[in-house]
């Protein structure tokens, strides 16, 4: 029995010194665990602080780009407006030089047409002339053609007759 009283107390040391182990380590645990809350509350309070400082330098940057936005709306109205009066003005030196060049085709068809009528009126009277001379030269040969065809008819008559005469002997 002693022997077993001797194995349970050398158990019971064992736990004794295995208990005082772990109180040791839960001290440290303890410490390592306040060391990290503190640690923690630290990183709380310079997130906190990057927060506002980030909100801060967000609300600049906002106000920023709003001026930037600003600033150029009013630059590009501007340039806008100088484009559109220099539009207008280019547009209506295009208008002008369209009229004088429509003006200048249309007085240059104007006078190729009175070149062209007078060049037909022209034409149309030689045509005439010689439409005339064409005309009276066929009457005179058709006049010739009758004449010519009487002739021969006579001819052709007279010389039927004759042989006719002389066949009757009439001659």
């Amino acid at each position: 029995m002693e022997a077993r009283i001797a194995t349970l107390e050398a158990d019971v040391s064992h736990i004794k010194t295995d208990i005082s182990e772990m109180k040791v380590d839960i001290r440290e645990l303890r410490q390592d665990m306040k060391a990290a809350n503190e640690s923690i509350a630290v990183l709380r309070t310079e997130i906190a602080q990057q927060r506002g400082e980030l909100k801060g330098d967000i609300a600049n940057l906002r106000t920023e780009v709003k001026d930037d936005v600003a600033s150029l709306r009013t630059e590009l109205k501007g340039d806008i407006a100088s484009l559109r009066t220099e539009l207008k003005g280019d547009i209506a030196s295009l208008r002008a030089e369209v009229k004088d060049d429509v003006a200048n085709l249309r007085a240059e068809v104007k006078d190729d047409v009175a070149n062209l009528r007078a060049e037909v009126k022209d034409d149309i009277a030689n045509l005439r002339g010689t439409m005339q001379i064409g005309f009276e030269k066929l009457r005179s040969s058709q006049r010739l053609a009758v004449a010519a065809s009487t002739i021969g008819q006579l001819l052709t008559a007279g010389t039927i007759l004759g042989v006719i005469g002389r066949a009757l002997k009439w001659f």
